[in-house]
């Protein structure tokens, strides 16, 4: 099973806190394409970290 888990695509090997803080570095919002605000971005910084808090070495 961890063979066909791993066998999706080159981002299928990357740590769930990097897909995070890449996610982040795009920082806009899809409804207008404006950035986010300095304090949206991290709120959601701080939300999803607590989110994956404990399986940070999954990949």
């Amino acid at each position: 099973m961890q063979r066909l888990e791993r066998s999706a695509s080159p981002q299928a090997i990357t740590p769930l806190v990097q897909l995070i803080e890449d996610y982040l570095a795009v920082g806009r919002s899809p409804y207008t394409g404006q950035t986010w605000a300095a304090g949206h971005h991290k709120q959601t910084r701080r939300q999803l970290l607590r989110c994956v808090k404990g399986y940070e070495g999954i990949r």
